[in-house]
């Protein structure tokens, strides 16, 4: 076992496990919070009890603290209608990017302040793994190299005339 290996711990495998795993980070996010993932096909972002965690989380912060990277919104806007106005409501506070084509992504999941659960590919669909130390900078450096080559997207209102 190398040293990696002691800063990931495996969640049970399963769509419901990595549900859980962002439920559980959503419910109190901290100061920083960056999340991936291609699509947010699968993330509880819709959910009552999440939206509640993240309505009482933005009510404490004067700063923007939240910064959200995906391939594409459109599937989430039409999945997740809480959210979307969660995000419209608590615009000041979150930041939205899309990555263009051919830019490595970062590891799927969410990270915050020096801890997170990340996605691991493995033969039947994916693993959640929780990080620290050397794999969650690994991870969030991963993260922020993408960030730098994003382009703003998922705007929190729709101007038209």
């Amino acid at each position: 076992m190398d040293a990696d290996d002691t800063e990931r711990e495996a969640l049970p495998l399963g769509r419901e496990a990595w549900q859980q795993g962002l439920r559980a980070l959503l419910a109190d996010p901290g100061a920083a919070c960056c999340l991936y993932s291609a699509d947010y096909g699968d993330w509880p972002l819709g959910e009552v009890a999440v939206v509640e965690a993240l309505d009482a989380w933005a009510l404490t912060r004067r700063q923007p603290g939240w910064r959200m990277l995906a391939r594409r919104y459109d599937g989430l806007a039409r999945a997740a209608p809480r959210f979307v106005e969660w995000r419209t409501r608590f615009a000041h506070l979150i930041e939205c990017r899309e990555l263009p084509d051919g830019v490595d992504e970062p590891a799927e999941g969410v990270l915050l302040s020096g801890h997170g659960v990340i996605a691991k590919a493995v033969e039947h669909g994916r693993a959640a793994l929780v990080c620290r130390g050397a794999a969650w900078l690994a991870a969030m450096q991963r993260w922020e190299a993408a960030w730098e080559r994003s382009q703003p997207a998922f705007a929190a209102y729709t101007l038209g005339l």
